[in-house]
């Protein structure tokens, strides 16, 4: 099994530290937008269409890596550290594989990879026509004005002057601020992309890491500042909805220092670009890079607080998560408990009410106050299966505060009777025979609260991630040695195929997503707050996904992200590659 590591962005100075908490501090008092989840269409009535606007300035050869140090470590990019702050960003990004620098800009501005838009700078056949750039989709879905300033002449097959309000080609990166700015200050201004070409010009000539090369980041940090003190300059910004986007082209060859050099695809320097995508309304989120060694769990999840919050499928949507008669199923999760209640509290069910009669089945955490208590409260319990009809399944052992445990349920048929076997960390604990259950309920699915034994636990709260229910019972070896993986993919996972239920749980958005093709997506509703979190334990052991690059920010991402912003309909018929990266809202609520 291959392992990944991930670990935070350990800053250099107090300073950074310091200004990220004024942020949170102060950002509780900016107006909520009322836009929770970039991948669902969305219109604020209070809004109009042409107050969503955008600023997209790409970088061409700004090192990832080495651009993030210049900008949060050591504060020679000020402005981009500002933008940083307040963004969705990733700086371990990865730019397109054959490091074709008209291939990079194609995945920039139209949201696929080069199988769909063929563009090569040594002028193989482009897709354009079915794979058009942001300026055509923009065209046609509004009459919102767009502007392409440029000094690089190279980019003439790609961006066409007809799809374009102003099209610029200039001389230097200096007459493109210049005219950037012209175009930000106006009235009806909606789209400007401007790129500059200095940065990578001494890159190629002077190297990557040479002084030059950090004196021209600091140059182009000083333009960027024209860029949004122009934006912010403007008379109705207030009511506008700005997205800024910075992004690198693709990084610059150099020399890897040999402790650095993992042998991965983030260890290619040429590839390693970057993405910030910034709103004054964002809550900061760094999406780090899949690290493949000192392994670690590097992800997200809801916690879960009381008795309010809940993620939720309907119930029509959801029968096929029934524990049926004579058939066979595989059920998981990954829990961490940060509080108990003084009473069993229903954690992931299918069942309406966990104390009555009611068909079903339910996790649920039971407290056990003689292991001793934290503040008055229980400091260890257990997790129980519990299926409507028939006796528990019970996880005995002590499930301690503040560790992510693994369990999983295994219904199994033998000897013409059905039992239920409870697994924590691969450890098999009791087997309940449930022939006689009643697992079939019309009730919703559910994580978090659910009704039960406890009606008000204010003080209960716990973290879910890593969901997912197989129709087939995995071995019990199986499940004893990959109890431990994070991640479901067709490499590693052999019942892959037999999901009808997978998610990750960490969308940072107001849904959980599933990834399989039953697209049957928890919502989420109550008292919940999303968590990022780096983790490292011996009953962890993270897969290495199929592809890593697909789990960092990247540019191929940035069109998605700009059609949702300005509420453009019918996204999902652009046939985009792009993934959307939901940001969290400050809110004063």
């Amino acid at each position: 099994m291959n392992t990944i590591t991930s670990k935070p962005k350990r800053w250099r100075t107090a300073f950074w530290k310091a200004s990220l908490g004024v942020f949170a501090f102060l950002s509780c008092n900016e107006e909520f937008p009322n836009r929770l989840s970039f991948d669902q269409e969305y219109q604020d009535p209070g809004v109009q269409e042409t107050q969503y606007k955008v600023a997209y300035v790409v970088l061409e050869g700004g090192v990832g890596t080495i651009v993030a140090g210049q900008a949060t470590d050591y504060g020679m990019m000020p402005t981009l550290g500002d933008l940083y702050l307040r963004s969705v960003t990733s700086w371990n990004s990865v730019s397109t594989a054959n490091k074709d620098e008209l291939t990079a800009y194609a995945d920039l501005l139209t949201g696929v990879e080069y199988p769909k838009h063929q563009v090569v700078s040594q002028g193989d056949p482009v897709n354009l026509e079915n794979f058009p750039t942001l300026f055509s989709r923009v065209k046609q879905q509004s009459n919102a004005r767009t502007a392409f300033i440029t000094a690089n002449r190279t980019l003439a097959p790609l961006v066409s002057e007809t799809d374009l309000d102003q099209y610029q080609v200039l001389t230097d990166d200096q007459q493109v601020t210049a005219n950037a700015v012209d175009e930000l200050a106006r009235d009806d201004v909606a789209v400007v992309v401007a790129t500059y070409k200095e940065v990578d010009d001494i890159g190629l000539s002077q190297g990557y890491t040479s002084e030059a090369y950090l004196q021209a980041l600091n140059r182009f940090d000083g333009q960027l500042n024209e860029l949004v003190s122009t934006i912010r300059a403007r008379e109705n910004y207030i009511s506008e909805r700005w997205l800024i986007v910075v992004a690198s082209s693709t990084g610059g060859r150099y020399t890897l220092r040999p402790e650095l050099d993992d042998g991965s695809i983030f260890a290619e320097t040429e590839r390693n670009n970057f993405v910030v995508i910034h709103n004054p309304q964002f809550v900061f989120r760094l999406v780090e890079r899949l690290q493949t060694n000192d392994p670690a769990w590097m992800s997200s999840a809801v916690r879960y607080t009381g008795n309010q919050g809940k993620a939720t499928i309907a119930a029509e949507n959801a029968s096929i998560y029934n524990i049926e008669k004579n058939k066979e199923y595989t059920i998981q999760m990954k829990v961490k408990v940060h509080s108990y209640g003084n009473a069993d509290q229903t954690i992931f069910s299918k069942r309406s009410n966990t104390a009555g009669s009611q068909e079903g089945w339910a996790f649920m955490l039971v407290p056990d106050p003689n292991e001793g208590t934290i503040d008055g409260k229980p400091s260890r319990g257990l997790v129980r299966f519990k299926v409507a009809g028939v006796g528990d399944a019970e996880a005995i052992a002590d499930v301690e505060l503040e560790t992510w445990y693994s369990f999983i349920v295994r219904v199994y048929i033998q000897g013409g009777k059905q039992y239920a076997t409870i697994f924590r960390d691969g450890v098999e604990y009791k087997t309940s025979e449930i022939t006689g259950a009643q697992g079939v309920s019309n009730d919703p699915l559910q994580l978090g609260y659910a009704p039960g034994y406890a009606q008000a636990l204010p003080s209960q709260s716990h973290s879910i991630a890593d969901i997912r229910i197989y129709n087939v019972a995995q071995t019990v070896d199986h499940v004893k040695q990959a109890y431990c993986s994070t991640m479901a993919t067709p490499g590693s996972d052999p019942y892959y195929d037999n999901l009808i239920g997978y998610w990750p749980g960490d969308d940072n958005g107001t849904e959980l997503r599933d990834r399989t093709a039953n697209n049957r997506h928890f919502v989420l509703e109550g008292n919940y707050a999303w968590n990022d979190f780096s983790e490292r334990a011996a009953t962890l052991c993270p897969t290495l996904p199929d592809n890593p690059e697909h789990f960092v920010l990247r540019t191929v991402d940035v069109p998605r992200m700009i059609y949702s912003w300005m509420n453009f309909k019918g996204i999902e018929q652009f046939n985009l590659d792009g993934q959307i990266w939901n940001p969290n809202f400050v809110s004063n609520q």
